[in-house]
């Protein structure tokens, strides 16, 4: 069994949800708004993300590690990756939950990282899939 991870949740309370991917059969993970009931930006293959859609240099940073860990993702699986600009689809809802995981694991480590720095294994490894265990500090 997958060790859960803990749901990330920005500084306007939004968190990544996998939601089923309209007009296209499969999965995307967007932000979404809790208090709107609806998702915010979808991931994107995109890094080139205009900054006025952010309110915090933290938006943009969450967004880059997000699109970041969804182009690894799919290399790393052979998937063929979306074209510029076009939202991550997942055939599989398996695939897109375990990836969201991993986005999850990124952001709650830069999170801890602005506090105190990650050694440089664990860096790597988290480049490589690698997902902490409950309650890892750096």
């Amino acid at each position: 069994m997958k060790e859960r991870v803990r749901k990330y949740v920005d500084s306007d309370g939004m968190y990544l949800a996998v939601a089923i991917d309209e007009g296209v059969e499969g999965y995307s993970i967007g932000w979404y708004d809790p208090s709107a009931y609806s998702f915010g930006l979808f991931i994107d293959n995109d890094l080139s993300i205009p900054t006025e859609y952010f309110l915090t240099p933290n938006d943009l940073t969450e967004m880059v590690i997000a699109v970041e860990t969804c182009q690894s993702f799919f290399r790393e699986r052979q998937l063929e990756e979306p074209p510029k600009g076009e939202v991550f689809t997942f055939a599989r809802k398996k695939d897109a939950a375990e990836c969201m995981r991993r986005i999850n694991a990124k952001l709650w480590l830069w999170q801890k990282e602005k506090k105190s720095p990650l050694p440089d294994w664990a860096s790597k490894a988290l480049e490589n899939g690698w997902l902490p265990p409950k309650g890892w500090e750096p």
